[in-house]
């Protein structure tokens, strides 16, 4: 019982990871255009 529940905590912990680094690109991504934008408008 206890190989399982270990294989899930890491299996989680990479979906995790993974979401995490895709919010942080998208973050990383509008603040790119935010500052596009911004050179733009002055």
């Amino acid at each position: 019982m206890v190989v399982p529940v270990t294989v899930q905590t890491c299996f989680n912990a990479e979906i995790l990871v993974l979401a995490f680094t895709n919010i942080t690109n998208v973050m990383d991504s509008n603040n790119v255009q935010m500052g596009r934008m911004n050179r733009t408008a002055l």
